[in-house]
């Protein structure tokens, strides 16, 4: 039997919010390819680099970097799964499972090979998984 591999829930919290997003609602205006002051150290100068490609950040000046989920959980002092019970429940992300186990793997039955009866499949796995509201036409 083939399976395809989801992403666990800490995966799915780190890729369903943004950095921009989180910048945000701290009120710090992102301002691309320029350096933003720094919320973690007294930063006279902007020293902290945005990566919203890699949804990540750097402080040249206090050199402290990282995801998403470790800005949230240092921007608001609070522990890892601290931090992921307010996620959830700031952004509304709904996760079945405790956020550290992984979301089960999608068996497909032997036999299946058409491409699009399985990606149905997987379509249909998904969307038990991610809120609808993540995702739009041409998504």
């Amino acid at each position: 039997m083939k399976q395809v591999q989801y992403m666990t829930p800490i995966e799915k919290v780190k890729s369903y919010i943004s950095i921009l997003d989180v910048l945000l609602l701290d009120g710090i205006e992102y301002k691309p390819g320029k350096l933003n002051k720094c919320p973690f150290h007294n930063d006279k100068t902007p020293s902290m680099k945005i990566y919203p490609d890699t949804n990540s950040f750097y402080c040249f000046g206090c050199r402290v970097g990282g995801d998403v989920l470790k800005y949230w959980m240092l921007s608001r002092g609070m522990g890892y799964k601290e931090a992921i019970k307010s996620i959830l429940d700031i952004f509304h992300i709904d996760t079945p499972r405790d956020a550290s186990s992984p979301i089960p793997l999608l068996e497909i039955p032997p036999g299946v090979t058409n491409p699009y009866v399985i990606w149905e499949m997987v379509e249909a796995q998904r969307r038990k998984y991610i809120p609808y509201t993540k995702y739009k036409a041409g998504d």
